[in-house]
This record gives C-alpha cells, sequence and structure tokens, in this order.
C-alpha cells in the first residue's frame, strides 16, 4: 500500500524563487490498484513518481510504501519496486540487453528457472528476441524501451512505478504493453502507478486518476465521475439524408462541427433526451449517436478552469 500525507518538494536554482512542483499532496493507494497521474508538462508527475520511488526526498511530509520510507533506499524497499520510464536508464548502453538482465538476476537473487521463465516469457510478450543480444546503444527507441520494460519486471516487482512506459513503442506494442500490464497487476497483486500525456494508456489500466496542476492535487477519482463532475454537456452526432442549414441546427444546442450533412451538436446533459426526440421529429436524420466528451478534453476542461480561478484570484 502507498500512503502519501502533505508532501511539498521545491527546486531552488541559483537566487530565483524556489519554484514548488509539489505542494501538499496527499492520497493513498491500495494494493494491487493502478492508478494515472495526469497532469500538464512541469505539473509534478515526474517529481511525484521520483518521491514515490526514493529519487527525491519531499522537502515536507510523509511517504510509506508498503511499510517503507522510499528515500531510505533499504535493500527491502528497492527489491519490491520498480522503475520504468522513458528519460530513467536501467540497461547498460555498450552492451546487450541480455547482460543486463543477468544482473539484474544476481541483484534479486532469482532463481535460475524463475528468470528463464520470466525472460522468455517477457521477451515473448515484447517481441524482443531479435533486439536482446545485440548492444543497447545500436537500439531503436522502441526496441530500447522494450528492452527497459524486460529489465524493470524481471525480479516480479511488488510495486510499479511507470512514467511515459510507452513513449517510443507502435500502436500495437503499445496495446501488447497495456494488456501485460493489466494482466500482470492482477495476477501479482501488484500496485501500479502510472504517468503518462496518452490517454489510451490512461483509459485502459486505470480506474482511477489522479490530476497534478502546478504541483497540487486537484481530483482523485474515477474516470466516470470526473466527467460528471466537471462535463455538463454531451455531443450529439447527426447525420442528415440531406443537407441542413446551418440556422435550423443551432436552436438545438452548440454547434461544434457542421458539414453538409454531418453534424456534432454540444447539448446539456439534462436535455440530451428531450433534445433529441425534438431533433428527430423536426430534421430528416439518418443516424444519430450520442457521446461523452472525450476523456483527453475532460482533462483540458479541467485544467482550463483551474487557470481561470487561479487568475480570479490574482495568480495565488
Amino acid at each position: 500500500m502507498i500512503r502519501v500525507h502533505d508532501i511539498s518538494k521545491a527546486y531552488r536554482k541559483g537566487r530565483r524563487e524556489p519554484v514548488r512542483a509539489l505542494e501538499s499532496v496527499s492520497f493513498e493507494v491500495e494494493n494491487g490498484e493502478v492508478v494515472g497521474v495526469v497532469g500538464k508538462n512541469g505539473a509534478g508527475k515526474t517529481t511525484l513518481i521520483k518521491c514515490l520511488c526514493g529519487l527525491l526526498r519531499p522537502d515536507a511530509g510523509m511517504i510509506d510504501v508498503n511499510g517503507e520510507v522510499p528515500f531510505s533506499r533499504s535493500r527491502r524497499f528497492l527489491s519490491q519496486i520498480s522503475l520504468i520510464s522513458n528519460t530513467h536508464r536501467q540497461l547498460w548502453w555498450e552492451l546487450p540487453a541480455s547482460d543486463t538482465f543477468k544482473l539484474h538476476k544476481e541483484i534479486y537473487g532469482i532463481a535460475d528457472r524463475e528468470y528463464r521463465k520470466r525472460r522468455e516469457e517477457l521477451t515473448e510478450m515484447f517481441e524482443a528476441h531479435d533486439c536482446i543480444s545485440v548492444p543497447v546503444a545500436t537500439l531503436s527507441l522502441g526496441q530500447r524501451m522494450r528492452c527497459e520494460l524486460i529489465a524493470g519486471l524481471l525480479h516480479a516487482p511488488r510495486v510499479v512505478f511507470l512514467d511515459e512506459p510507452t513513449a517510443g513503442l507502435d500502436l500495437s506494442m503499445q496495446t501488447r504493453f497495456r494488456e501485460y500490464i493489466g494482466s500482470y497487476a492482477r495476477s501479482h497483486g501488484a500496485t501500479v502507478v502510472l504517468t503518462s500525456h496518452n490517454m489510451d494508456d490512461v483509459q485502459a489500466l486505470c480506474r482511477r486518476i489522479l490530476l497534478i496542476d502546478h504541483g497540487k492535487l486537484i481530483y482523485d477519482g474515477g474516470l466516470s465521475r470526473l466527467v460528471e463532475q466537471y462535463v455538463h454537456e454531451k455531443y450529439v452526432s447527426l447525420k442528415f439524408s440531406g443537407g441542413v442549414a446551418r440556422a435550423r441546427i443551432e436552436k438545438f444546442g452548440d454547434v461544434v462541427s457542421f458539414e453538409k450533412e454531418e453534424v456534432v451538436l454540444a447539448v446539456k446533459r439534462s436535455d440530451v433526451a428531450a433534445i433529441s426526440s425534438k431533433i428527430l421529429s423536426q430534421l430528416p436524420v439518418r443516424d444519430i449517436t450520442i457521446q461523452e466528451m472525450a476523456v483527453a478534453d475532460v482533462i483540458r476542461q479541467v485544467f482550463a478552469r483551474e487557470r481561470q480561478e487561479r487568475v480570479g484570484m490574482g495568480g495565488r
């Protein structure tokens, strides 16, 4: 279990005012839970991950990961976590990835039989047989990330920190990665904390997200509740059997997009049923689809609202 209570972290560069990367952040993550940490560049996501895995010590507050204090970097703590990041390299650059795997086997004390089983399973999963026997320096970013994933999961960690893990992976490999991480979390009861700009990663893996903005935790909860809490509209997509004048459409809602025979309207959630009924009775509708706003758009709205509130408070 991960417990984070009121942690803060600031960076001081020269004589400038300290930059607050995290400010009074608190949350808990249960064993076996997969949680997404979402925010814009510079929001504090990576700083949070580094504090959780012990690479940084918070200036204030407390972190407990399975009964261990991360920045103590105890052997017991390090043996049960893994950090997989596209900026934090585990692999020896001049050597084949397979040599790093052997090193990890010795460091983590993995038995021979178990090591062979895990390595083969992971290599097969990430289609890395052709990558692991050549120097890491010669690999593409996508190939290197596949090998990083294998190295990070070889010791069957109980807590996995993933920082932009699908960067550089093609669409097929991204899908395989999500499937494996989801399966790994379920079968091992592992806790996973994921940061990603790829909302497909977050939606596929995380029932719960933490939104970080300017170092502050502004939302902690499920994706569905986020939509209900912050979005008061749904999209009504319409296809017509003939052209319809824009003026006839605008009275039903806000026009998001308009083409000759296809229109998307934003309609208040409470009015969707009534408005849809009116549209069907008054216009030559060939097809109608009602959709929630995309999660990425919802999150952009949340951040925009937070920015407006800060401006209204004088930037505090």
